[in-house]
């Protein structure tokens, strides 16, 4: 939120509003117990929120990912804020953007492919979602030893990733996904469709029943997420840039 402008001269300067609450990241790291399938819910709702908003003032993020979602306090029910806006752009609506832009493993297959607009936002959230769920990015991953490698062993990792994006099967494994609600699923499942025009928009996925409060129809896991879930999402993050590449991948 932008607090105050001040200028001189040479620069403007922005002021804008501290968060304290850090990376979404730190805080799981420091408190596991956090994470819940429920709490995940909270979450994705305030994500979902800000795209919207974004979207309806017409800017495209054009990078979501973890780091860029921070909590405004230490408190347990802080709001997450969205953060870094390097890569956003304006748009009309039906405009469509060309240029590469974003982080590998929130890339949505349009952007790829060249030709995209907003709803490369929701993609985005999809993977997060799926990430945030199971420990792992939803188009590939690999074991302790090849990530230690690194990229340099790896050079078609870039190409391995794009290709498994592209091709846009989304695979929920048995043991990872025991504990996850059929209606976590389904709400990954409507992100990360590989079709924009099929894709929905913020408003739209804020309608999911996923995210609605719970009902008898709807058996939201209220328990906290697998341990090895939560110590591999945090592995993920912690890795340093070239390994995580070829753990996206």
């Amino acid at each position: 939120r932008l607090v105050e402008v001040y200028e001189d001269r040479s620069q403007v300067y922005l002021i804008q509003e501290l968060c304290l609450g850090r990376e979404l990241l730190d805080r799981l790291d420091e408190k596991p117990e956090f994470f819940t399938e429920e709490q995940c819910v909270r979450l994705v709702k305030q994500m979902l929120c800000s795209v919207r908003y974004l979207h309806s003032k017409g800017i495209t993020h054009r990078d979501l990912k973890l780091e860029n979602f921070l909590f405004s306090s230490e408190d347990a029910d802080s709001e997450l804020k969205m953060i870094d806006f390097g890569f956003s752009k304006h748009f009309c609506s039906g405009d469509i953007q060309h240029e590469a832009a974003g982080t590998p493993y929130t890339t949505a297959p349009e952007v790829i492919r060249g030709s995209y607009d907003e709803k490369c936002d929701i993609w985005a959230v999809g993977v997060i979602t799926y990430l945030i769920l199971s420990g792992y990015p939803p188009f590939g991953s690999c074991d302790k030893e090849t990530c230690l490698g690194g990229c340099q062993n790896h050079p078609d990792c870039w190409t391995i990733l794009t290709r498994n994006i592209l091709r846009g099967s989304v695979h929920f494994d048995d043991e990872d996904w025991a504990g996850i609600s059929p209606e976590a699923r389904d709400f990954v499942r409507t992100l990360l469709e590989s079709d924009p025009c099929a894709r929905p928009t913020a408003e739209e996925a804020q309608k999911h029943v996923w995210l609605q409060p719970s009902s008898s129809s709807q058996q939201v896991n209220e328990g906290g997420l697998d341990p090895s879930i939560v110590k591999a999402l945090v592995d993920f993050t912690h890795c340093p840039e070239p390994q995580r590449l070829v753990r996206e991948v």
